[in-house]
């Protein structure tokens, strides 16, 4: 039978996992938003119904999907739990403060609620096969991880005030942030600069120490001219280089040692689906269908969000900020 999901947002990302969880093989059931006029257009865009309260949306759908602003996040996972929800799956970054965080992860917990985190990055193409050359060894000891993403300053209003969006760090330069310490383990201290620019136009640059000793640069920056949008990577290790820029080649680059100069790193093979954003619901889906934990599960939203707010703190207090990983079970 197919999945009903219920969208809480209809804003940009809510439009964008409806077309992911179409592309998933799901039907968009429910769609609740404040914003009346978007949510009618979504919901007449797939033949579900608009609603206005979260048990309404839980009684018709079988899986919530929470795509609202980040600082409603800790509002509307709880009521989720609260209205009988089974399974959610929610934005990143989780929340707007780390308390917040980690009672959305202790509701669920409770109430034994799956909650997986829509941390993309790693379900890009170049990033997870880079991800998968480091677990199987290819690039050895990560050393030097480098990192950048620059666009445009969103439009909507709510992300230029930092009170509910966190800005370029917790909204966009998070992404690295995630998927650095999802390569190179545990960050032991994060130093960080912005640079405050009109408009919300922030430029941020951030300066992680992992536990293992490894060190990883991460630019992020909202000051670029729409359309603009231009990421890339350095993944420096004692066996091999792998790089990745969006702006001159679409496929990840390894640069291996001598004698295996020639080597290349191995792709997956078989069925792929190209919308990354489709392939990270599918895969919670087919977790929750297998009965296992979501790839992304919220304790993992709570150790990204932490790094990206103690970058935020040491910006703001112009020293490093030491970083204790929190543990699911504390």
């Amino acid at each position: 039978m197919t999945m009903k999901i219920g969208l809480i947002g209809a804003g940009f990302m809510g439009r964008t996992h409806a077309v992911g969880w179409q592309t998933a093989g799901a039907t968009i059931a429910a769609v609740l938003d404040t914003t009346n006029r978007s949510a009618r257009e979504l919901a007449r865009n797939y033949g579900a119904r608009v609603v206005d309260d979260v048990a309404d949306l839980v009684a018709h759908c079988d899986l919530i999907d929470v795509c609202s602003p980040t600082d409603l996040h800790s509002a509307h996972v709880p009521a989720a739990v609260d209205a009988g929800a089974r399974a959610i799956f929610c934005e990143k970054p989780l929340a707007r403060t780390l308390p917040d965080a980690i009672e959305m992860v202790r509701a669920c917990r409770a109430a034994e609620v799956a909650l997986g985190v829509g941390h993309v990055l790693r379900f890009f193409p170049e990033y997870a096969h880079a991800r998968a050359a480091i677990e199987r060894g290819d690039v050895g000891q990560l050393g030097v991880l480098r990192f950048s993403r620059r666009t445009f300053a969103p439009k909507t209003p709510w992300f230029r005030d930092h009170d509910k969006s966190g800005g370029v760090i917790l909204d966009l330069m998070i992404h690295d942030l995630d998927f650095a310490r999802t390569v190179a383990g545990e960050v032991r201290s994060v130093f960080a600069k912005i640079d405050a620019g009109s408009a919300g136009q922030d430029h941020a640059y951030a300066l992680l120490s992992h536990a293992n000793g490894a060190i990883t640069h991460v630019e992020a920056s909202w000051r670029y001219p729409q359309p603009e949008f231009h990421t890339s990577f350095e993944l420096a290790g004692s066996e091999a280089l792998l790089t990745f820029d969006s702006a001159t080649t679409g496929a990840l680059r390894p640069h291996i040692g001598a004698p295996a100069s020639d080597q290349a790193v191995p792709v997956a093979t078989g069925p792929v689906i190209d919308d990354p954003y489709a392939a990270e619901l599918a895969a919670f889906r087919d977790a929750l269908a297998a009965g296992g934990e979501p790839p992304v599960p919220g304790a993992e939203g709570v150790r990204s969000l932490q790094l990206a707010l103690a970058a935020l703190e040491s910006a703001e207090r112009g020293e490093p900020v030491a970083i204790t990983p929190w543990e699911a079970g504390r």
